[in-house]
């Protein structure tokens, strides 16, 4: 019998969100990338959401929940003035004034962000 095994990917870099926007690339958090910070009930120890566009109307983007038994829920849909002009992502800015208010209750020093996910490698035979 043959065992298929997935080749896994390193650990993508984190970057805490207050450290974030140093740079013009780290601006804006767009679609794809995630967040991580430390959830309390209902959701698990750690929380880590993937920042989509609801494709609404007058509507910033949106924080999907990734992790445990609310996988697959959105967290929220940030309000149009989250965003910046021209920009349809997240501003850094704005994100570290209003997560605990918008996002979650969590301490903004252990807010991570962290890149999108790289596309999967095909399968290997182990």
């Amino acid at each position: 019998m043959s065992l298929i095994v997935w080749q896994s990917e390193p650990e993508h870099q984190m970057k805490k969100l207050l450290n974030y926007g140093e740079t013009e690339d780290e601006l804006f958090i767009s679609r794809g990338m995630r967040l991580r910070f430390p959830g309390s009930h209902p959701h698990e120890a750690w929380l880590e959401v993937l920042v989509y566009d609801p494709q609404e109307a007058g509507r910033g983007m949106g924080l999907l929940v990734m992790t445990g038994r609310k996988a697959g829920l959105p967290l929220v849909v940030l309000p149009f003035d989250s965003e910046g002009p021209g920009h349809r992502a997240i501003s850094t800015k704005w994100l570290v004034r209003n997560f605990e208010e918008w996002v979650y209750d969590a301490p903004i020093d252990q807010v991570f962000v962290l890149d999108r996910i790289a596309p999967p490698s095909h399968p290997l035979d182990a």
